[in-house]
């Protein structure tokens, strides 16, 4: 290919400066990090066809329509548990689990700190932006009495007293008319309603008789929605916060979220019942169920939802974004994966032009391209992330047309590449430190805390163990070689004789165990 416009830099000692590489192509963001038993809260671009959310320490921005655009921002030192553009679209606000929130640019290319503020001692778990992004509610645990707080974008001076809530607050939202109300809903089982601003206590609704996940003003502000653990939906009054009816989605666990249409005549509602429903805001219709699976696993709880434009999302429990479509309710018309735990293994096919990646809560993922991806599911349907292994994923390669992952469940997995489940496993003599195939080859080796072994076909063929030395890494020389990386800091050249294993050489001159 023609060479770049710009020479790549002489050293990549800073994370920023390898990201700024003008070789770098795209980036794929992590998926949303969950926790099970409980929802999330993500948001979308008032104009583009953007989501934001939360993952680890990175708060992840995605196009819907287009894969290759992800932004990823890494400003925050702790969690990321929430994230949301402002009304006009310029701006950011990230909350993270020390309860800091972070004001920042969107459109400007350098992602400008405007405002850095711990508005709590706690996780922030919701925010909400008021119309003229002017205003944030933060919402979120604390140690004291302060489990809400709007504040001014741009100074962090409070405005008002959003009190009252005697648990942890889990949502909030701003009003998006005149006059100005906030409500918020907590593990109190109370939604809460404030005149403002200055921000005060209006009144209390005790409809609820569990925790308030969610409550929604409907983009014209006339009504508020509310959902909770009870499988409540409770509609109010938007400017007086009154009840004034509750609808009946028939969800058969708890609602974790809910969103209003562009239009602001339906809700889009999600549930552990491994569903999302489209319900008639007036009538209370259910006019759409959407099935996530047609072998619903603990990994479809439904946890998140949002609706903008023609766009209706979900996520499940181990981080899939879900495409919704009322003309296909049977399954998603498309979905994103991504790890929400550290990148750990890597290993690129060359026959299959595929890339499998393994994290560090097991999960195995096969990537096609920035936005084809298939999460290779094991065979443990109690797990939340559909993981290929119990543990750390600690190698990944391909032997003989199959896929091989080695983990600290203490097993080596097996599937063929393009399928999206482990069809084969196979026990290991210790924990895996490692696993290789040289290219095209047949003939796979393992490194285990306990020694090394030989795998081809499927099966065990050889094995090495009582060595002097704790393996550390290992590579593979077509079927003829095997090099082992040391605690003794060598590395060991084992010259492959059907089953056996001689050694050969040994050295390196590195003054610590070789680590790959």
């Amino acid at each position: 290919p023609a060479p770049r416009a710009r020479a790549p830099p002489a050293t990549m000692a800073t994370a920023a400066s390898f990201l700024s590489s003008p070789y770098l192509e795209h980036t794929v963001g992590g998926a949303p990090v969950t926790t099970r038993g409980a929802g999330i809260h993500i948001g979308m671009h008032p104009r583009e066809p953007k989501v934001i959310y939360g993952s680890g320490k990175n708060v992840v921005v995605r196009n819907l329509e287009n894969p290759t655009d992800t932004f990823v921002y890494r400003g925050h030192n702790a969690n990321v548990t929430a994230a949301k553009f402002s009304t006009s679209g310029y701006w950011v606000a990230s909350g993270d689990a020390t309860g800091r929130v972070r004001v920042w640019s969107w459109d400007n290319p350098e992602h400008i700190l405007k405002l850095e503020t711990i508005v709590f001692s706690g996780e922030v778990k919701d925010l909400a932006w008021d119309k003229e992004s002017k205003r944030i509610v933060a919402v979120g645990d604390a140690s004291g009495q302060t489990l809400a707080k709007c504040f001014v974008w741009d100074t962090g001076s409070a405005v008002g007293q959003l009190v009252g809530h005697s648990k942890r607050v889990l949502t909030c939202d701003y009003r998006p008319e005149r006059p100005f109300r906030i409500a918020t809903g907590a593990e109190d089982m109370l939604v809460k309603f404030y005149n403002g601003p200055p921000f005060q206590l209006d009144h209390t609704n005790s409809g609820h008789s569990n925790f308030v996940n969610s409550v929604r003003f409907s983009p014209d502000g006339s009504r508020l929605v509310s959902v909770g653990t009870d499988k409540k939906v409770i509609m109010y009054d938007g400017r007086s916060g009154e009840p004034t009816g509750e609808l009946a989605t028939g969800h058969a666990g708890s609602i974790y979220d809910v969103a209003w249409s562009p239009e602001g005549t339906h809700i889009l509602t999600c549930s552990s019942d491994k569903t999302c429903r489209v319900t008639d805001a007036t009538s209370g219709e259910v006019e759409v169920t959407f099935a996530l699976s047609p072998d619903p696993q603990v990994s479809d709880f439904q946890v998140a939802v949002a609706w903008a434009g023609p766009h209706m999302i979900s996520v499940s429990l181990d981080g899939s974004i879900n495409f919704l479509d009322r003309g296909s309710p049977g399954a998603p018309v498309n979905q994103l994966v991504g790890h929400q735990a550290a990148i750990v293994a890597l290993h690129h096919d060359a026959v299959s032009g595929c890339t499998f990646t393994g994290s560090n809560d097991g999960t195995v993922i096969q990537w096609r391209g920035p936005g084809d991806a298939v999460r290779i599911a094991g065979t443990d349907k109690r797990h939340v992330a559909k993981a290929a292994h119990g543990g750390k994923v600690a190698g990944v390669t391909t032997v003989g047309g199959q896929l091989m992952t080695v983990g600290w469940d203490d097993a080596a997995r097996l599937a063929l590449v393009g399928e999206s489940a482990m069809s084969a496993s196979l026990p290991l003599g210790g924990q895996p430190v490692g696993v290789a195939c040289a290219p095209a080859g047949a003939l796979a080796a393992v490194a285990t805390n306990n020694g090394v072994q030989l795998i081809s076909g499927g099966a065990i063929v050889g094995e090495l163990s009582g060595l002097a030395y704790t393996p550390t890494s290992v590579a593979v020389w077509g079927a003829e070689e095997v090099a082992v990386g040391g605690s003794d800091s060598k590395i060991h050249i084992y010259a492959v004789d059907g089953a056996t294993l001689t050694e050969t050489a040994a050295g390196g001159g590195h003054r610590g165990q070789g680590a790959a």
